[in-house]
Order: C-alpha cells, then sequence, then structure tokens
C-alpha cells in the first residue's frame, strides 16, 4: 500500500491544507509560497494585489503568470495594415526590447484565456501589493511554469495574426527574464468575475 507524505512548508514545517487541486501551497502559519510542478516542492515569491474598488460582491484572488521577457524581432512579412502589435508591448517602441506578458494561471475556455491574456498584456495592472490573502478565496493554479514559458510565445503570434493585414512571416527571438506570479483581485457575481483594480 502506498502511503501519501503530507506536504510540509519548507520554511516553518506546518503541514498545509489545501481543498482544492492546486499547484502552489500558501502556508496559513508564515506565509510561505510553495509550487508543485517539477516533482519537489520549491518556495516560489509571489504577490498579492490589493482591492481598489469597492463592492458587494464575493471577493476572489485570481492567479496570474507574469512573464518577463526580452523580445527582437528579426524579420517581418505582412500585406496590408500597419506595423505590429507586438512593438506596442515593447518597451522604447522599437524591434527589440522588454514587455510583460500576463496570463491567466487558473483553468478557463481558450478563447476566454487568449481573450484575457491580450487584455492584461496590452493594458498591464497597476496595483499595490499587500501581505498575504486576507482569508479572501483564491482559484487553484494549474498552469505550470514551463507551461507559462511556453504559452507566452502562443500569446505572442495568436495577438498579432488578429490585427489588420495578413499576417505571412514573423520571426522574432524572446528570452525570459522572469516567471512571477500574481493574484489580482476579483469579484464573483455568480456567473463572471470583475476586476477589484
Amino acid at each position: 500500500m502506498m502511503r501519501i507524505e503530507p506536504i510540509r512548508c519548507l520554511r516553518c514545517g506546518s503541514i498545509f491544507q489545501n481543498k482544492e487541486k492546486d499547484l502552489v501551497f500558501i502556508c496559513g502559519n508564515c506565509g510561505t509560497g510553495q509550487i508543485l510542478d517539477r516533482g519537489q516542492p520549491e518556495m516560489i515569491p509571489f504577490d498579492v494585489a490589493g482591492f481598489v474598488h469597492q463592492s458587494p460582491l464575493e471577493k476572489v484572488y485570481i492567479p496570474f503568470w507574469r512573464v518577463y521577457v526580452t523580445i527582437q524581432i528579426l524579420s517581418e512579412k505582412i500585406e496590408g495594415g500597419g506595423f505590429f502589435k507586438l512593438m506596442e508591448w515593447i518597451s522604447g517602441g522599437g524591434r527589440s526590447g522588454d514587455a510583460f506578458i500576463y496570463m491567466p494561471g487558473f483553468d478557463m475556455d481558450p478563447h476566454e484565456f487568449k481573450e484575457w491574456a491580450a487584455r492584461y498584456t496590452s493594458s498591464p495592472p497597476r496595483y499595490r501589493p499587500v501581505q498575504g490573502l486576507s482569508g479572501i478565496r483564491r482559484l487553484p493554479l494549474s498552469i505550470k511554469r514551463d507551461e507559462a514559458s511556453a504559452m507566452a510565445d502562443f500569446i505572442i503570434v495568436s495577438h498579432e495574426a488578429e490585427k489588420p493585414g495578413v499576417l505571412q512571416q514573423l520571426n522574432y527571438s524572446m528570452r525570459i527574464n522572469e516567471l512571477r506570479l500574481i493574484y489580482l483581485p476579483f469579484y464573483w457575481d455568480g456567473r463572471q468575475y470583475f476586476s477589484g483594480l
């Protein structure tokens, strides 16, 4: 018979009490975050954004991956339309530079995933970090770090494919500098989520 070992906090030794299937465990004792997506638990730093707008609706924290990348556009071929949307994301507005790509980290419909990723990457959220989740429910993280890195490419290409004109070729290089887990505040009305920022 296989024995299941409880997952303990790497900092204080407390046992985690996750009720849902989640890749991230946040210690109720010391607040340390751990991720279990590569076999062994590892500490993971994370940000929690404070609620700005108040509402009587249920408060929920939604996990996002913020992927900090350096992008260089090497060549492109397009018919009709103007410059690449990708250039809007790059700091400095040139053919190379840094950008933040945001993507939801929980299970959702692929069309909604693409929509949310494009919205938050085009208009990055500005937030005030707060300490801890304050007992507010959080959606479980289901996208692993390696998957988030791979999806950054998908977000770039799918976003470019939706611009006016016909994208025939886009050749670019992308280096991932950092992956950061961020819990953004939302309200839930029983059918959909509304930003708390």
